[in-house]
Parts: C-alpha cells; structure tokens; sequence
C-alpha cells in the first residue's frame, strides 16, 4: 500500500513514517521544505514532493497513485 504523510517533519508524520515503512508500505511525503526532511532517518526511504496543502495546485500530484492519506 502506498501512503501519502502530511506533515512529516512534524511530531506526528515524523513517528507514523518509520511505522509504516516498518509494516511495509511505500511513503510518500508531501513537504514544504525538503531540506527539513533530509536529516530524517527515514528520508532515504521515502518519496519526497515538494508542496503544501494551501497550494490547490499541489494537491493532485501527490495524492496520483496513493491508496491513503
């Protein structure tokens, strides 16, 4: 299953992301700044898109071939 996280350098996305790598799903993080991802342990293991849930535009890239958010 593929998963989009929302706020992933925060302190919710940032312990939910290593549990679903663990479990075995693909992740995809959706992020405003990469550069705050990078440090991330998990930052190798993701997809990272740069956008932001204000930007409409954004949206729709993201969310392409996901099975959750």
């Amino acid at each position: 299953m593929k998963v989009l996280v929302l706020g992933s350098t925060g302190y919710v996305g940032g312990r939910l992301i290593p549990r679903l790598l663990e479990n075995g799903h693909k992740v995809r993080c959706l992020v405003r700044d990469a550069s705050k991802a990078s440090g991330r342990t998990w930052s190798g293991s993701v997809e990272l898109l740069s956008g932001d849930v204000l930007d409409r535009d954004s949206l729709p890239a993201a969310m392409e071939s996901v099975d959750a958010v």
